[in-house]
């Protein structure tokens, strides 16, 4: 399970039994207590701009704001109270704002969500995931100016070495899954609507052996094309493994086929075709899961839907 999954699989429960049983901080987890759900507390502000800092230029981590943490008998920071957040939504709207500000450059991919006590409550916990970073080193800001990274349960400044190692090293792609909605062919009172999928490179290092792995809802099937157009399914397909899912298709490429910079490869397409008499519950939602990954880079799995009412809307715009 990545460090993404786990952010999104942590309900109350687990943040309760983390409490009871005094789980302990550790090189991708930190728990803070916040002061002002309005950042408006210094305290409060350095812990986020640390754990930006900290934790893009390490391996990623998440924080869980709500918990008060204290060393245990072997010196090791743990969950040890709740200290519920009153205000959620201002808190979280607040971690919203400063994300891009107390971080320099900014974090990509940055992730906040309410976990309530109660439902409706606007009172509970706010977790926030924190990726690694491949174009780091990231300086906190908001009066800190300084350079952090995580080791163990904690963020250390970082050294002049480190900080030179940082901006010395190969400049790594940041890969991300895209899908654009173009229209095709149209007859009578029908038209076409091409969903096509691809890679966007948003690192500052070039993509090498670029893979994807697409797995699509039973209600469509990814189109093979003799006679692909230009920048159109680049990735070779490979051979699905024997027993796997009709629906899954997977690309990859050989050295010659790379990703540059703030670049967008449109892999594979799906079409779907709309009547202007349809309703909308007639078009299936398109669910797509995918696994991405390219030389030098972890793997990124996750799941997208377009909503069937999209595609007709798009369709008749």
């Amino acid at each position: 399970m990545s460090l993404h999954d786990i952010y999104l699989s942590i309900d109350l429960e687990d943040i309760q039994n983390f409490i009871s049983e005094g789980r302990e901080e550790d090189l991708h987890l930190e728990f803070k207590r916040i002061n002002e759900p309005n950042l408006s507390n210094n305290d409060d502000k350095k812990n986020l701009a640390k754990a930006l800092s900290g934790f893009a230029n390490s391996s990623g981590g998440i924080v869980i704001w709500g918990i008060d943490a204290r060393k245990n008998h072997d010196g090791i920071d743990c969950a040890d109270e709740p200290v519920p957040i009153q205000n959620l939504q201002l808190f979280l709207t607040r971690l919203n704002e400063f994300t891009g500000t107390f971080v320099s450059p900014i974090v990509e991919e940055v992730e906040h969500r309410i976990v309530e006590v109660e439902q409706e409550s606007n009172t509970g916990f706010v977790l926030t995931y924190i990726p690694e970073s491949g174009i780091g080193p990231h300086m906190a800001k908001s009066r800190e100016y300084r350079y952090y990274k995580r080791s163990g349960d904690s963020f250390y400044k970082m050294e002049h070495f480190d900080i030179a190692d940082m901006f010395g090293r190969r400049p790594k792609p940041n890969l991300h899954f895209q899908y654009d909605l173009r229209l095709g062919s149209s007859s009578g009172n029908r038209r076409d609507v091409n969903i096509v999928f691809g890679i966007k490179n948003t690192g500052k290092g070039i993509a090498k052996y670029p893979y994807l792995k697409i797995t699509l809802n039973e209600a469509y099937t990814i189109r093979v094309h003799e006679s692909p157009p230009t920048n159109h399914i680049a990735l070779p397909e490979i051979q699905s493994p024997i027993g796997d899912q009709s629906n899954t298709r997977y690309y990859g490429a050989t050295g010659d086929i790379v990703i540059h910079p703030n670049t967008l490869l449109d892999i594979c397409d799906i079409r779907v075709q709309v009547r202007n008499d349809m309703v909308v519950d007639e078009i299936e939602d398109v669910i797509i899961q995918y696994t991405l990954h390219a030389e030098g880079i972890n793997p990124k799995e996750d799941e997208v839907e377009i909503p069937g009412y999209t595609i007709m809307q798009y369709a008749y715009s």
